[in-house]
């Protein structure tokens, strides 16, 4: 928690949905912080502990989305975390 609100760590590489979810997380009183890279998002989560984590599954650099969650896990992570993809039910 920061300042009484809840931390949402959200890692999306698209700026446009990263800049939607800060809207929408903040409205509901919410604090934000945005990690446009797999790796910024473990140096974020390692400085503010957030209390919640979403995650692209599809990002970029392949595997990353996964991978992130694995180094969340081996950093000691305990918060849930939600992991998000638009590929739909293609994903087998």
């Amino acid at each position: 928690m920061k300042d009484d609100k809840f931390v949402i760590l959200h890692i999306e590489d698209d700026p446009d949905y990263l800049d939607s979810m800060r809207l929408i997380i903040e409205k509901g009183g919410y604090h934000f912080i945005g990690a446009k890279t797999a790796e910024d998002g473990i140096r974020l989560f390692e400085q503010q502990h957030p209390d919640l984590i979403i995650v692209d599954m599809m990002m970029e650099e392949v595997d990353s989305g996964v991978n992130s969650v694995k180094e969340l896990k081996l950093a000691g992570n305990s918060a849930p975390i939600f992991m998000l993809s638009s590929v739909g039910d293609q994903l087998h």
